[in-house]
């Protein structure tokens, strides 16, 4: 997964560059340039062949406001709403929080927060407060138990965790020194492939395509991607049920000016080209 002090910048080459590795082409040659361009300028070589391509990236997220990918005013993308904001707040409360103390911890946590808290209330509490919280919590349980989910009944004494966090789940040692907590919103529920999210992106990146300037490359992509940055940047099994032949999705494919349309699932190692249109999905790596 690509690392998390990388500059989107580097993050989207990152990706990029894993993708088309996978697609079986070397890069002998990558360009993030400024826009108008697309994300990344590619020269690439597979046997004999050899050829500069644009490619344009973006991230599918199974949890966003749907409003939001449609450009409204006043709504934002997934990293924009409110529940990203908050929980990256907490993280870096309790990065600092860690950093002052004596000891060290390894702590993998997954907090699932309640839909309606987090839409409604979650900007009325206070992300250091539940930081603090978070750790004493941890704390107090240290050598009580190896891994299991806390649940609201067990949050007795810790009112924010209790107001906001659903469940808990955490696993720490002694001897490590490396601590990451994940957000899971609820409102993603089940982790699946939603067409008319991805028909969304393939919009509105139709739309900036045309001020694109691709310099010298001859081909024009566009990658969805879900990356597994979060937990809503997930998409279903590459057996999961989805209706890939949406008659909307085959229009906005039909009428894109990228030659080449892909919507890969990292995590899971599948992708889907979308245009042109291959009916089955493909498993990365082969």
């Amino acid at each position: 997964m690509p690392r998390v002090n990388r500059t989107k910048k580097q993050r989207e080459l990152f990706v990029i560059r894993e993708f088309v590795g996978l697609l079986g082409y070397s890069v002998c040659r990558a360009l993030s340039p400024d826009p108008p361009a697309p994300d990344a300028l590619l020269t690439l070589r597979k046997g004999t062949e050899m050829k500069t391509i644009a490619i344009e990236h973006t991230e599918y997220f199974n949890d966003e406001i749907e409003a939001a990918m449609e450009g409204k005013k006043g709504k934002t993308n997934s990293q924009g709403m409110p529940v990203f904001q908050f929980w990256r707040k907490v993280k870096e409360s309790l990065k600092r929080r860690i950093s002052q103390r004596s000891r060290r911890y390894d702590g993998k946590g997954m907090i699932r927060a309640n839909v309606k808290l987090s839409v409604n209330r979650i900007q009325k509490q206070n992300p250091r407060q539940l930081a603090g919280e978070l750790l004493d919590f941890v704390e107090a349980n240290l050598g009580q138990r190896k891994a299991k989910y806390d649940r609201r009944a067990d949050f007795d004494g810790y009112p924010t965790m209790k107001n906001a966090v659903v469940s808990l789940r955490f696993e720490v040692t002694d001897s490590w020194d490396y601590f990451d907590w994940q957000c899971q919103n609820i409102s993603s529920g089940v982790i699946g492939t939603d067409v008319r999210k991805i028909t969304e992106r393939i919009k509105g990146k139709n739309k900036k395509a045309a001020k694109y300037d691709c310099g010298t490359a001859s081909e024009k992509w566009l990658l969805i991607a879900a990356s597994g940055s979060t937990p809503g940047n997930r998409a279903a099994p590459a057996d999961a049920q989805v209706n890939w032949v949406d008659e909307e999705l085959q229009e906005v494919c039909g009428i894109s000016p990228f030659v080449r349309v892909f919507f890969w699932e990292r995590v899971s190692q599948w992708y889907k080209s979308l245009k042109p249109d291959e009916h089955a999905v493909s498993y990365s790596g082969h």
